[in-house]
């Protein structure tokens, strides 16, 4: 099992008393291999930690590193298991109104509590699903009260046509949110049920399980084809710099999509359409390939110039 976590930071676009659970037994019900960063800038101590309602667990063993390091060598950041981490019921909203459709889906978000680590957390957000193609689904999260920068892309209509030949199906968690996007064969390739969902006015994350551990994609990088899911952090912001092969520098490109292959040989892959800078982690917790990558085309391509090192 292994899982990746989106950071974005919208260029044009929670910090709250601490919780009786911190530090608690209710802490120590999270595996290490759900612990995502609440305090990812580094230099995090107990109290900073506490701060942001986040549990802390300092590091067992001194000579093994936990924190996240960069490698002076290779410029590349490998992240360890972090000492600051979300609890099992921090942030988070909660799902109300939800209304289907043949084509498919909408609801509000209200936020359960703040829990942003850099504050402004949207009290209300929409979400809205899109049955775009018997393969493929299309979700949208976003705040209906302020006008915020989009892709200018354009994606196909959802269509009732696909309603009964849609091989995947969808699901909604109700009350606090999380989504589900399961095949018809009954994997499941998409589960946000792993992290809460972060929506701040400068700082948007979700997170996803993910059903194998062999994930390509998310590019510009100069790395071997398969990316290393042992707490690696990957960037995708354009700059023109030099392609040394093998140090998971973010380059000139910017592909904010992964395939994910399953060991049954089957894939899936999802898009994340936003040209904001972007961090990824990747951590250690069907379609064929050929298929997904011929239906791959059928998606809005990304290509404002501002993803192209046009800044």
């Amino acid at each position: 099992m292994a899982s990746v976590q989106f950071s974005f930071v919208p260029l044009v676009i929670a910090v709250g008393a601490a919780l009786s659970a911190v530090g608690g037994e209710e802490c120590g019900m999270v595996a290490d291999m759900l612990k995502f960063d609440c305090y990812p800038e580094g230099g995090v101590t107990a109290d900073k930690c506490y701060e942001r309602a986040c549990c802390f667990e300092p590091p067992v063993d001194a000579g093994k590193p936990t924190e996240g390091l960069v490698n002076e060598t290779s410029g590349s950041v490998k992240m360890g298991v972090p000492m600051c981490y979300y609890g099992p019921e921090w942030g988070g909203y909660l799902l109300s109104n939800v209304t289907e459709a043949l084509n498919g889906m909408e609801g509000t978000l209200a936020l359960a509590r703040p829990g942003g680590p850099y504050g402004n957390d949207v009290d209300e957000l929409k979400v809205v699903i899109y049955y775009e193609s018997e393969n493929y689904v299309h979700f949208k999260i976003f705040d209906p009260s302020t006008h915020r920068y989009e892709v200018p892309i354009d994606t196909p209509p959802p269509a009732t046509r696909y309603f009964n030949a849609r091989k995947y199906n969808v699901s909604v968690t109700n009350p606090t949110f999380s989504i589900q996007v399961k095949r018809n064969d009954g994997t499941t390739v998409f589960d946000t049920d792993v992290s809460r969902m972060i929506f701040e006015d400068q700082f948007l994350q979700i997170a996803s399980k993910l059903p194998s551990p062999y994930i390509y994609g998310l590019g510009e990088h100069v790395t071997p084809l398969q990316l290393d899911i042992d707490y690696q952090l990957i960037t995708l912001m354009t700059r023109d710099r030099g392609a040394p092969y093998n140090q998971s520098l973010n380059l000139y490109g910017f592909h904010p999509f992964y395939l994910n292959v399953e060991e049954s040989g089957r894939a899936n892959g999802v898009l994340f359409l936003n040209s904001n800078p972007m961090g990824s982690w990747l951590q250690c917790i069907r379609l064929g390939p050929r298929e997904l990558i011929r239906q791959f085309p059928s998606l809005p391509t990304l290509s404002p110039s501002h993803t192209s090192n046009m800044h």
